[in-house]
């Protein structure tokens, strides 16, 4: 049974889910938004080197080998400015991306498209905003712990501040870019699964397709980097899975239980897991415009008693019909006798046209 939607009963009006547009919308790939990705890993990575350099500034001149004393000297909190603004636009900008990749699917199959409400959005991008903030304070922590452990280091083998400050600072691009990669790719990840699966399930769709990078870097692929890496994200590779539980796939028609070897939640859900889920249209292909309500037959408008009255009384004389109308002129003008029939049809007609009262006018 296919669940009603506005985007299902869009599709019924345009007549259905034919068999063109089901081969065009086969063709077409679910995008992820890598660049977006890249821009966040850009900007977490910008916060944590200024984050760095402030705390090798203030600590290594001072010598403070413990971390409780390098919290008591941080300048700043750890997701303010621009760890924060970049939060907040990314989040909106992968929700703009994912709403125009499904747009794209949603264009071929009704041939346009319209705002819909999306009451969960909000909830979705706060919950990721939060996230990223307990992420970032993290890695802040962590940097704090990587300071603290060079200067004490540093300190047990007789260092001087200035040799310090270069060990520190030779460690910086290294963590730094790791870090931010990490947390940008698995958290675009997440937030783009979570946006899928919020925007597939409101437009009626309850099942979709795995999709893996295919390359190989794809975890559990025999033939790639990772061959014993588990669960196994290679053996998902375009198999039609449920919305509404992540732990079955289906087989021979059946919903079945996945393998032992299988992930147990949806695409881009994993840590810098890169798979995505796509519409599964199949599940769209009995959609036709036979079982929509019939158009309901337009009734006129009653008049009010006033003009009905108005108008019969305009009709009487030479508005009676046209052969009145003819005669009448023909008779009170000698140079409407030589007009032709069509001219006088159409004067009647012009004539006829105009408001009750006016005709009544002319019948007087």
């Amino acid at each position: 049974m296919i669940p009603t939607s506005k985007f299902i009963n869009d599709l019924k009006r345009a007549g259905g889910m034919t068999k063109v547009k089901l081969r065009r919308l086969k063709g077409l790939k679910w995008k992820y938004p890598l660049s977006l990705e890249r821009q966040y890993a850009a900007a977490i990575n910008r916060f944590m080197s200024k984050r760095w350099k402030e705390y090798v500034k203030i600590a290594v001149p001072m010598m403070v080998p413990r971390v409780d004393a390098l919290q008591d000297l941080e300048p700043v909190p750890g997701t303010n400015g621009p760890a924060l603004g970049a939060i907040v636009s990314v989040s909106k900008s992968l929700s703009e991306f994912n709403r125009r990749e499904l747009n794209t699917f949603k264009k071929i199959a009704i041939g346009e498209v319209f705002a819909e409400d999306e009451p969960w959005l909000k909830n979705v991008l706060e919950e990721w905003s939060r996230e990223q903030v307990t992420l970032i304070t993290k890695a802040t922590q962590d940097m704090l712990d990587t300071v603290a452990r060079r200067i004490r280091d540093g300190v047990k083998v007789g260092k001087s501040a200035k040799e310090v400050t270069a060990l520190i600072n030779a460690d910086l691009p290294g963590i730094s870019y790791r870090r931010a990669r990490i947390i940008a790719r698995d958290q675009t990840a997440k937030l783009n699964s979570s946006l899928t699966q919020g925007r597939m399930t409101d437009a009626g769709l309850e099942t979709y397709v795995w999709d893996t990078a295919q390359d190989e870097r794809v975890r559990g692929d025999p033939d790639g980097l990772y061959p014993k890496a588990l669960p196994s994200h290679f053996v998902m590779q375009g198999k039609i899975c449920r919305w509404d539980d992540p732990t079955v796939w289906l087989e021979n028609g059946e919903w079945v239980k996945r393998a032992g070897d299988a992930p147990y939640f949806h695409p881009g859900m994993a840590i810098m897991c890169r798979c995505v889920a796509v519409p599964n249209w199949n599940e769209l292909e009995g959609v036709d415009g036979s079982d929509l309500p019939a158009v309901p037959e337009e009734v006129e408008p009653p008049t009010t008693t006033e003009p009905e009255q108005v108008a019969e009384r305009a009709d009487v004389g030479i508005f009676a019909d046209e052969k009145t109308f003819v005669d009448a002129l023909k008779s009170r003008f000698e140079a409407v006798k030589s007009f032709n029939k069509n001219w006088l049809k159409d004067a009647y007609n012009r004539f006829s046209s105009l408001s009750p009262e006016i005709r009544l006018v002319y019948s007087k």
